[in-house]
């Protein structure tokens, strides 16, 4: 009797997730053709310039559009689920990459991750940021989880990577990393910038009269306080 409730309850558990699946596959669809007609990528192209209201604004509309799309079509789905609102607060995607990410279960879904995490280099060795934020070369203003955003489940690698594809990183409001995971292995992908700061060289002048030794302001500074971000990828 045990064994039975387990299957049940097993099955319950598959057509919920299929039926989830199902729902954001449609959407993630319809998305696409919304970006398109728009001429952007997504909410982080380089067209709206990191401006968040403008970004906000663009989802909300694409929010209207898809629903207004469902109703025209005459689409049912038993469980409502607002995606734009889980994608900008991060709410159940997370959830079940908490719980299925790594744990070798089928189907094997992905999830996409954003972050405002970064590498830097110190003694020949690559940092994140969010190990060791106090020896960064550079501080970022962030939240607690480091600006973290989930997106999924996505069926299979191809559809995780397209989306992965379609953020844009950015040094000065973010995101600075991307990464895919699975159930099979866990981090499969990432993309991510990397802080190196230059050195800059500055000019002085000595004007010598007599034994009087005159120095002049320097004209740069000796330390460049801004940072140069360069792309790198990663694949396992």
């Amino acid at each position: 009797m045990k064994k039975l409730t387990q299957i049940i309850e097993k099955k319950k558990e598959q057509i919920k997730n299929d039926e989830l699946v199902n729902e954001r596959n449609m959407y993630l669809d319809f998305a696409k053709k919304y970006h398109k007609k728009h001429g952007v990528s997504g909410p982080f192209d380089e067209k709206f310039k990191g401006n968040k209201i403008e970004q906000r604004k663009y989802m909300e509309g694409l929010s209207k559009a898809w629903e207004e799309y469902k109703k025209n079509k005459r689409i049912k789905i038993k469980k409502k689920k607002d995606f734009i609102k889980e994608s900008l607060n991060e709410s159940k995607a997370a959830e079940m990459a908490k719980k299925m990410v790594g744990d070798g279960g089928d189907p094997n879904y992905h999830f996409v991750t954003m972050s405002d995490d970064y590498y830097f280099e110190k003694d020949g060795k690559m940092i994140k940021y969010s190990a060791s934020p106090e020896s960064a070369p550079l501080q970022i203003k962030t939240t607690p989880t480091i600006g973290s955003y989930t997106f999924g489940p996505f069926l299979n690698f191809d559809e995780s990577k397209l989306f992965c594809e379609s953020i844009e990183l950015d040094e000065i409001n973010g995101p600075r990393m991307v990464k895919i995971e699975d159930r099979k292995s866990g981090e499969v992908f990432s993309r991510y910038l990397i802080c190196k700061l230059q050195p800059v060289w500055a000019e002085e002048e000595i004007s010598i009269k007599g034994s009087e030794n005159i120095e002049s302001e320097e004209t740069e500074e000796l330390k460049d306080p801004n940072a140069e971000y360069t792309y790198r990828n990663e694949e396992e």
